[in-house]
C-alpha cells in the first residue's frame, strides 16, 4: 500500500482477511498516530452500514508498518494496543 504522503491521500482500498477468515475489501478512512505507532481506520466494503461519523462497530483499525519506503497493514494482536489506539482515534476526533 503507497502511503508514501502518509495522511495526505486519495481514497485506497485494501483487502483484509478477518479473524473469521473472511476476506474482505476495506477502503482506508483516516490514518494517525498514537505512541509513535502508525495505524489505519479501515471501513469494510462487506455489506455493514457505512456510520458517519466512524463507529466501533463500523470500523477495523490496522497497524501501519515502514517497509521499503511504504507502509503495510499489520494486524493488532494486542487487545491493549488496539483499544489504545481506537480510544485515541475515537477521542481526538469526537466521534
Amino acid at each position: 500500500m503507497d502511503l508514501s504522503q502518509f495522511g495526505d491521500f486519495k481514497v485506497e482500498r485494501v483487502d483484509v482477511t478477518l479473524d473469521n477468515g473472511k476476506e474482505v475489501t476495506c477502503q482506508v478512512h483516516a490514518t494517525f498516530s498514537v505512541d509513535g505507532k502508525h495505524y489505519a481506520l479501515l471501513f469494510p466494503e462487506d455489506g455493514r452500514p457505512f456510520d458517519f461519523p466512524p463507529t466501533e462497530k463500523s470500523t477495523i483499525i490496522y497497524g501501519l508498518e515502514p517497509v521499503d519506503g511504504q507502509y503495510e497493514l499489520r494486524k493488532i494482536e494486542s487487545k491493549r494496543e488496539y483499544k489504545k489506539a481506537a480510544n485515541y482515534f475515537y477521542s481526538a476526533y469526537d466521534v
